[in-house]
């Protein structure tokens, strides 16, 4: 009986140490479809390096390591930072379609009330229609002027 305990303990302790590295090396293994990655820890990614009260001068910091665009990891969620106004103006205008219908976290589609706000709305009529609204309605006609 000892014997057998003594089995199981060894196969749960060597399943566990298995199950940890995989873990790890998932984690650490860079994507084909991002940027280069800000390595961080396994689960939570590299919130904790987001702690200060000003994590734009991190994001900074990262940008010059790993350049203008790279990508972190929010929990287990990847996220790409642009960190150049030239591309985010490239990203939310010229290619504005092509990403508008991500994903959102389950927090984040809450939130928006499955994406009924204008900035988190996937393109398209209900887009066109409401951002016109939002112009004409509520900002007036010197918003019109500097619609990008």
């Amino acid at each position: 009986m000892e014997d057998v305990e003594a089995m199981l303990r060894v196969f749960l302790m060597a399943a566990a140490a298995i199950c940890i590295g995989r873990l790890l090396w998932i984690s650490r293994r860079p994507s084909k479809k991002y940027p280069p990655v800000v390595p961080g820890w396994p689960i939570v990614g590299n919130l904790l390096q987001l702690r200060e009260k000003k994590p734009h001068h991190t994001f900074t910091k990262w940008a010059r390591n790993y350049g203008p665009i790279y990508s972190i990891r929010t929990g287990a969620t990847p996220m790409v930072v642009l960190n150049s106004s030239q591309l985010a103006k490239e990203a939310m205008v010229t290619k504005f379609s092509a990403i508008s219908s991500r994903k959102l976290p389950n927090a984040l589609r809450i939130l928006t009330r499955e994406k009924t706000m204008v900035a988190m709305s996937d393109y398209g009529d209900y887009h066109r229609m409401v951002k016109k609204m939002v112009l004409t309605n509520l900002l007036g006609a010197a918003a019109q002027v500097i619609n990008i």
